[in-house]
């Protein structure tokens, strides 16, 4: 029987990067994977899928296996944050990076500018800089109590083409929980200046000492509208190698957008979606029983083939892994 907290011997003995990247004299905490065992409910629709061998391209209950991850995410911002999406606006994707470089292709053209909270995920640099497009950055405020937003200094970096804020919120890294007045300011100035919000909430689960992640989109159909949520459940259960995310469009009106976009090998995402395989799909709807849009408001989205190259490498559409995240949903964690 594993121990729920894992000795540092186990850790090492494992495959994976965190404790194998580095010397046996390095204590690793440079990427965000936890060091405790996974949820009982996740082992086992893993295992199900192991010891059945399937392997194959998935089906759940009749329909493509990324349906069971979009009416998943629905019921778990249900029961999280009493947010009702609708699961016809979800995307699934194999990991988050390809949900942060996905909509910069689609709402902005080379050289847009895309303003980023500073200090930041690093991943967020690459996927605005990689696709062409101008980096803008946001510095947090640190008012010695916490890191803040400076809506007035975000009010002055935007220039006439500015299409995008990157929102990223719980903040990594500063740990920033935002309240609902901050995330309405940001809103608004979205909204203001005809802006796309990319709003990573990834870390929603992961708050303490009784604050509550309020998700941006939640908050008006105005801002819902135009705002792309992404999020996966690898860092609240400690999964990233099942690798499953999902988009969320506000908007039904900017979900094709996306969907439609060429991978490198020149296939769409559409064409991908029932051969998605691996161990993603069973463990997020079994997450959900436990317990991210955006069209330009009546303004000017952008669709643009991806740019070739290392920027297109970065987003590929091909076997993303929903298959075992779908057993996890049946096995109602």
């Amino acid at each position: 029987m594993t121990t729920f907290e894992l000795s540092i011997d186990a850790l090492r003995a494992r495959r994976n990067s965190k404790w194998n990247r580095y010397g046996g004299d390095v204590i690793p905490a440079w990427v965000a994977e936890m060091d405790f065992s996974v949820a009982a409910p996740i082992q086992a629709a893993v295992q199900q899928t192991v010891d059945q061998m399937d392997y194959g391209y998935p089906l759940r209950n009749g329909n493509r296996a990324d349906i069971a991850v979009n009416n998943a995410f629905a019921a778990r911002m249900k029961e999280r944050f009493d947010w009702e999406v609708d699961p016809d606006n979800v995307l699934a994707l194999a990991d988050l990076v390809q949900g942060t470089f996905a909509p910069i292709r689609v709402f902005s053209e080379p050289g847009d500018g895309v303003v980023l909270q500073v200090p930041a995920y690093p991943p967020f640099r690459e996927a605005i800089i990689d696709n062409g497009r101008r980096l803008i950055e946001f510095p947090m405020v640190d008012d010695g109590t916490r890191y803040q937003l400076d809506i007035p200094a975000l009010e002055r970096l935007i220039d006439p083409t500015t299409r995008i804020l990157v929102l990223c919120n719980p903040q990594n890294p500063t740990g920033r929980v935002f309240e609902r007045d901050e995330l309405l300011e940001f809103g608004r100035v979205a909204i203001e200046r005809d802006l796309i919000i990319i709003s990573d909430e990834i870390h929603s689960d992961l708050v303490f000492d009784g604050r509550k992640h309020i998700p941006i989109a939640s908050l008006s159909p105005e801002i819902a509208a135009r705002t792309v949520t992404i999020t996966s459940p690898t860092k609240s259960f400690n999964i990233p190698g099942l690798r499953c995310a999902v988009v969320y469009f506000g908007s039904g009106a900017a979900r094709p957008l996306l969907q439609e976009l060429p991978a490198p090998h020149g296939r769409s995402a559409q064409h991908h979606r029932h051969r998605r395989d691996g161990g993603g799909v069973d463990a997020g709807p079994a997450l959900a029983r436990r317990g991210a849009g955006a069209s330009r408001q009546g303004a000017r989205p952008r669709r643009q083939p991806p740019a070739q190259g290392a920027a297109g490498n970065k987003f590929p559409y091909s076997g993303s892994d929903v298959h075992g995240l779908a057993r996890l949903l049946q096995a109602g964690v």
